[in-house]
């Protein structure tokens, strides 16, 4: 069991709601590059010194990082802050982690597999295909080797996001704008509610090495009528596209959908897609449930 846990990016999607649920529970620390709410601590990972002075005051027993720029395209323009922002903060975290000897969990993505099969294991070569993608997976190089150390690669949805709107957010409210929407047919993942991290952390941390979390092969589509659907929204304003005719500056895989076998294999954890739409439906934010 820990107790004393350090959460690097808590003003993100991800690291934020991580803070807001362990904080009731355990000593937390969350830190975030800028605009700290009042509970956050100010810190550039990129700074070492800054980086192990933090960790030696506060001694964290597990540190969880969160850190990524996930702008792809953003990375794709400017592969230096990629790799100053992905892979430095990943070295820094790394040294924080052996100074203090603490645990590390390091999130990483689906994205760094190609997309050319789907359904992969934790045992299939990551051939990443864009800036981001690459430094996602040398930060997992970086860290890989530490003692005691989790990789946990999934893609997530979440109502809530830092600096962007999240997928479902933009779903939601632009179908009760009466907007119409485009979502690709042929682009695949297996998306997990943010919610069930959170459910499964406690089991999670107890594991070492590199473990997929998932639910269950989709396309964006699919997830996105799902999701519609569960809350009664028009699904005639969400219209068929293709993400190989998309103007996007960064190539995009087809199918980063993950096999989480191994995970139910020794912990006897699954979920499905119904099962992370419904959790997200009773955890619609209340400014969605009264707009539009």
């Amino acid at each position: 069991m820990y107790e004393r846990i350090l959460i690097t990016g808590a003003s993100g999607g991800l690291g934020g709601v991580l803070f807001q649920s362990l904080k009731e529970r355990y000593t937390v620390l969350g830190t975030c590059f800028q605009h700290p709410g009042s509970e956050l601590t100010v810190l550039d990972l990129r700074d070492i010194s800054a980086t192990l002075s933090l960790c030696e005051r506060f001694q964290p027993d597990l540190i969880i990082n969160t850190v990524a720029w996930t702008d792809v395209d953003g990375c794709e323009r400017d592969y230096r802050v990629a790799f100053e922002k992905n892979v430095q903060t990943a070295l820094a975290v790394r040294l924080a982690t052996e100074a203090c000897e603490a645990k590390l969990i390091h999130i990483s993505t689906n994205d760094i597999f190609s997309g050319a099969q789907g359904h992969y294991s934790e045992s299939d070569l990551p051939e990443p295909i864009n800036h981001y993608s690459r430094t996602k997976y040398l930060a997992e190089q970086v860290v890989q080797d530490l003692p005691r150390a989790l990789i946990l690669r999934f893609t997530f949805l979440s109502w809530w996001a830092t600096g962007k709107t999240s997928f479902a957010r933009w779903l939601v409210e632009s179908l009760q704008r009466g907007k119409e929407v485009r979502l690709f047919q042929d682009q695949f993942n297996a998306p997990l509610y943010v919610g069930t991290l959170l459910e499964w952390l406690e089991q999670l941390w107890t594991l070492e090495g590199v473990y997929h979390l998932a639910s269950e092969r989709r396309s964006r589509w699919d997830a996105g009528m799902a999701l519609a659907q569960a809350l009664n929204l028009n699904t005639d304003l969400i219209l068929p596209g293709s993400f190989k005719t998309s103007d996007l500056p960064a190539p995009r895989p087809a199918d980063v959908s993950l096999s989480a076998e191994k995970l139910l294999r020794e912990t006897g954890l699954k979920t499905s897609l119904a099962q992370e739409i419904a959790k997200m439906v009773r955890a619609v934010p209340e400014d969605l449930r009264t707009s539009g």
